[in-house]
């Protein structure tokens, strides 16, 4: 940005060098941090005001241009980090687990939405196989950042909790320590114990599980008991 800059300078307003600044965000977006994209995002916005100002390039269109090739490349920098972020954080689960075999297959609602707070694992414990499959309230970072947190402390607890009322306890505190009041998570909590071939589910809010069974019959399956 900062060559940019001397470029622009040194070539006048008929260069039109002056959209070259939206490249510190495009590589912001590649090597940092999402809160680093913006950062310099930001700064390029005010530098390209600065020069537009000193081009006197705001009488015409060519100022508001640059402006808003900055400010979309940052945003999509910015979007690209996310996007990043939740593809780490949902990372494949195990084919198989002991006797147990999974599968995984994630489809946004809306093609355009796809980063969110939706969160799913898991993990072999001295109680069973526990699973998760949960969705966080709103879209964004601050939605994968709380997924983040609640698939953290389901991997830990996991193997320590003895039953799932426990498990879903310790969640719920992660949830109310880090989230604001307007802040849930909806999840359906299961430990499967492939040696009687039995499932436990417990729904937290979430749209129920469904049930496929070899003959291709499906079920929802309704609580012995409601909180």
């Amino acid at each position: 940005m900062a060559v940019v800059a001397g470029i622009d300078l040194a070539a006048g307003p008929e260069g039109g060098f002056l959209s070259l600044v939206s490249l510190g965000p495009a590589f912001a977006g590649l090597i940092g941090t999402w809160r680093r994209t913006a950062l310099i995002g930001s700064v390029a916005l005010l530098l390209c005001a600065g020069l537009g100002v000193y081009d006197g390039l705001f009488d015409t269109r060519r100022g508001w241009t640059a402006m808003a090739s900055v400010a979309g490349v940052t945003l999509a920098g910015v979007r690209s980090v996310a996007e990043a972020a939740q593809s780490v954080l949902l990372r494949p689960v195990p084919r198989q687990v002991g006797e147990l075999r999974a599968a995984v297959s994630y489809t946004s609602a809306v093609a355009e939405s796809r980063i969110g707070g939706d969160l799913y694992e898991v993990v072999a414990s001295p109680y069973g196989v526990r699973v998760i499959v949960g969705d966080v309230q709103g879209k964004g970072l601050a939605a994968v950042a709380t997924a983040a947190s609640v698939l953290g402390v389901f991997r830990e607890a996991a193997h320590d909790e003895p039953d799932l009322t426990a498990l879903a306890a310790r969640l719920e505190r992660t949830v109310a320590r880090e989230a604001d009041g307007e802040k849930f998570v909806t999840a359906v909590l299961a430990e499967i114990h492939t040696d009687e071939q039995v499932a436990v589910l417990l729904n937290c809010g979430h749209p129920p599980p469904m049930i496929v069974r070899a003959d291709g019959s499906t079920d929802l399956p309704h609580p012995p008991a409601y909180a």
